[in-house]
């Protein structure tokens, strides 16, 4: 299996032949070289964790380059629909189930979006980079009031004899039962203030063999930031030295 990372949450996983997509999103800073819509079109099949804009807004205009099908939980269909999407395009889907899309068997688990911490939220607000993305930052709060989280969903990717658990947000819905010990951990990276240790609780729960690191650049300032990964891949390598980390590249190209 293939691993690629377009940046922001948007992943695909290409097994054989076939390519599946998960969050397609474009980005918003220029400086970063953002993917084109026609090149998230060509990956396949889409697959969405939650609702907010920067695992959503460009889907409608993705799927207008294709004839892909978007399964999603039913409160981010519903928002799809209203944003002009067919009904026949989108498949609703919950907790539960478990897709066979071509080669890959996707279980579907229920999930929970990260609680950002206050002082993220005041370095975010509070900052001059605000100033200096003013626009961008009124033109985000516009978008983002039309698509909202919904339901969080968590998926488990089996294919080619491998396990990966693909996440969207840092967190785990209270009562639910996830898989333990998968091959890679798709582990997003932006959030809180204190993500190198607050991930490391999280990882202690599943105990993924590698960790796959995503959404941790700045495409869309000012809300966005540059995570440093650093300190956090120290603590990895102190408190658990057997789980790899992964720091993709843009639209590097992994072999699993």
């Amino acid at each position: 299996m293939k691993l690629r990372w377009f940046g922001t949450a948007t992943i695909s996983y290409t097994q054989n032949d076939q390519t599946i997509i998960f969050d397609p999103f474009c980005g918003r800073n220029k400086k970063l070289g953002c993917f084109s819509l026609q090149e998230l079109a060509d990956q396949g099949d889409i697959f969405i964790t939650h609702g907010h804009f920067d695992h959503l807004a460009d889907v409608p205009l993705i799927l207008a380059e294709n004839d892909a099908v978007v399964y999603c939980s039913q409160p981010t269909a519903n928002t799809l629909i209203s944003q002009g999407v067919p009904h026949e395009r989108v498949k609703a889907i919950r907790p539960g189930q478990i897709l066979t899309v071509g080669d890959f068997y996707i279980h579907v688990f229920q999930g929970k979006h990260i609680n950002f911490d206050i002082k993220l939220i005041l370095r975010t607000f509070f900052n001059l980079r605000l100033l200096r993305y003013f626009a961008s930052f009124i033109r985000i709060l516009k978008i983002n009031s039309k698509f909202p989280e919904g339901q969080t969903l968590i998926y488990v990717i089996e294919a080619d004899g491998k396990k990966i658990m693909h996440i969207g947000s840092m967190n785990l819905a209270d009562g639910e039962v996830y898989p333990q010990d998968p091959d890679i951990l798709a582990l997003p990276f932006q959030g809180r203030s204190d993500l190198e240790t607050y991930a490391l609780s999280f990882i202690e729960k599943i105990r993924p063999k590698t960790i796959y690191l995503h959404h941790f650049d700045d495409d869309f300032p000012p809300v966005s930031s540059s995570v440093e990964t650093g300190i956090f891949i120290r603590n990895m390598k102190k408190d658990f030295p057997d789980i790899k980390v992964i720091v993709p590249r843009r639209g590097e190209l992994i072999n699993i």
